[in-house]
């Protein structure tokens, strides 16, 4: 069989692919290279710390070349994250899985263009107009007397006991992107309130799709966000917390309930249009057959062998 896969120059730079795998000398010599500059450090170190396939590496290699937003040079200020920014930030987010700011840079260093065609994409619809008349959406998500006082399995009431049980509130959201953000966006006033209507109705999304807020949940939802929303930032996250869940629990599915993410994602409705406020006191089981939200019954199935190893390494450690 000839060879296959492709040729790609990036700047001078060739790949060659054999059978679909690049070269493994070739990546390990340009880590050296990397190195011996002094620019790159950030994209080897992550490669060998989450030990990548040398194809997904030069993927990453091409896809910083290419970025618009590069790091300074020559002691310039950087005004806004680029694409090493994001990097840095993955490796901070592997780290601690509860530093939400981190997201927030990875998607502003990668989604300019994909956040700029939500907002059109949005303001296109019959209902943009009166869903931003409406009071901003924290005020309703941080009202919890009026959000426990909704019907017994409303969406409303279940996004109270949702974020009761998590002990969070739609506040933690708020503070972490003012942390992750760099304040450089520039937004009309109401692309400003579409894209913070985003931002603050993430446990709603949690909440109608059925994914929880363990590691692989947050990951599959971030699927979902892909096919709604496209911000390359969310697949980032994807690729590198699939790696790092699939070292902890090995054989368990976890692509399987990304792939599911996935596909859901593309066939639900497309979610930042929608008029929450109009669901809440709608029943949680007529809310996503409305909008066509399918189960994630492969996330379920991953999250109980997961907590299955768990129970065993548990017992294992009481021993």
């Amino acid at each position: 069989m000839g060879p296959r896969g492709g040729i790609g120059r990036r700047d001078g730079f060739k790949i060659r692919c054999l059978h679909g795998r690049a070269s493994s000398s070739l990546a390990e010599g340009t880590i050296k290279f990397c190195r011996a500059v002094g620019k790159l450090d950030v994209i080897s170190d992550v490669y060998l710390s989450q030990n990548f396939s040398p194809k997904i590496f030069m993927f990453l290699l091409c896809w910083q070349k290419n970025s618009a937003n590069l790091d300074p040079m020559n002691g310039e200020e950087k005004m806004k994250p680029g694409f090493l920014d994001a990097l840095r930030a993955v490796k901070k987010l592997l780290a601690d899985n509860e530093d939400t700011a981190q997201v927030f840079t990875i998607l502003e260093a990668l989604g300019k263009r994909a956040t700029k065609r939500a907002w059109q994409r949005f303001a296109r619809l019959p209902q943009a107009e009166a869903i931003l008349a409406q009071p901003d959406l924290i005020h309703l998500l941080q009202d919890r007397d009026k959000l426990a006082a909704m019907p017994e399995g409303s969406l409303g009431r279940t996004y109270y006991e949702f974020m009761a049980h998590e002990n969070i509130t739609a506040d933690g959201l708020v503070e972490a992107s003012e942390d992750g953000l760099s304040g450089k966006r520039e937004f009309t006033p109401l692309e400003e309130k579409f894209h913070l209507r985003q931002r603050d109705s993430h446990d709603l999304w949690h909440v109608v799709t059925g994914y929880g807020r363990d590691q692989l949940g947050e990951l599959a939802l971030l699927a979902v966000y892909y096919r709604q929303i496209s911000n390359p930032g969310f697949m980032m996250i994807v690729l590198f917390g699939a790696r790092a869940g699939r070292k902890e629990y090995p054989d368990i599915g976890i692509w399987t309930a990304i792939r599911e993410g996935l596909r859901h994602g593309k066939q639900m409705d497309w979610l930042p249009g929608i008029a929450w406020e109009d669901y809440m006191d709608m029943p949680l089981e007529e809310v996503r057959t409305k909008l066509k939200i399918a189960p994630p019954e492969k996330y379920h199935q991953a999250r109980a062998l997961m907590r299955e190893m768990d129970s065993d390494y548990q017992a294992q450690a009481a021993e």
